[in-house]
């Protein structure tokens, strides 16, 4: 997918992540699928509202760009905390801002 300028900074470490989660997702699987269901749901929510397709450039598209990245973190904070994060994320944040995405028309 399409990577903006901005969050370049950030891939390696989203990847750095990806590695660490595969490597401790073969000592505790079942662990791995409890984080896993911590960000599932936002996932699920974030291919929704992309099914909405709006229009490059509108605020909905931005806000679901922003809701994207804030997927990301919170996968660096479930299953690699300690590459830290470039913004506070927890589930109840994430929840607020995806009722505000979805409240854009």
């Amino acid at each position: 997918g399409h990577v903006p300028f901005a969050q370049l900074p950030h891939f390696v470490r989203y990847l750095k992540a990806m590695k660490l989660r595969g490597e401790r997702a073969r000592l505790g699987p079942t662990k791995d699928r409890q984080k896993a269901e911590q960000v599932q749901p936002f996932q699920d929510a974030l291919d929704d509202l992309l099914k909405e397709d709006p229009p490059p450039g509108s605020r909905k598209r931005e806000a679901i760009e922003g809701f994207r990245w804030m997927i990301e973190e919170l996968r660096v904070s479930v299953f690699a905390q300690e590459l830290g994060t470039a913004q506070k994320v927890s589930p109840k944040r994430l929840a607020e801002t995806l009722e505000e995405v979805r409240r854009l028309g």
